[in-house]
């Protein structure tokens, strides 16, 4: 006697039916094609470069995006709120 008699999941699950398919023989050459292809690419993908490369390339560009960010896009915003503030506090009480 299994767990399933005992929690009386036999009986339920005695009249089922399965049926088959039956599956296209070019469907199932083009589903091995695709199963060959995404092991190709998870294999190139392990292949691929140093990892330790690759990490030490990843640190640069994030170093790079903050310099960027900081010697680039800080002093524009910095020097558009300077405009702003400066046209709205000096400019306007003029007209």
């Amino acid at each position: 006697m299994d767990i399933f008699e005992e929690n009386g999941y036999k009986e339920d699950f005695q009249d089922v039916e399965f049926e088959t398919v039956e599956i296209d023989p070019d469907v199932e050459k083009k589903i091995e094609e695709i199963k060959l292809d995404q092991k190709r690419q998870r294999r190139s993908r392990r292949v691929a470069g140093n990892p330790e490369e690759k990490t030490i390339f990843s640190y640069l560009w994030t170093a790079a995006k903050i310099a960027i960010f900081i010697f680039v896009v800080l002093p524009i915003l910095v020097s558009i709120l300077g405009f702003t503030v400066q046209f709205l506090f000096f400019a306007i009480p003029v007209f």
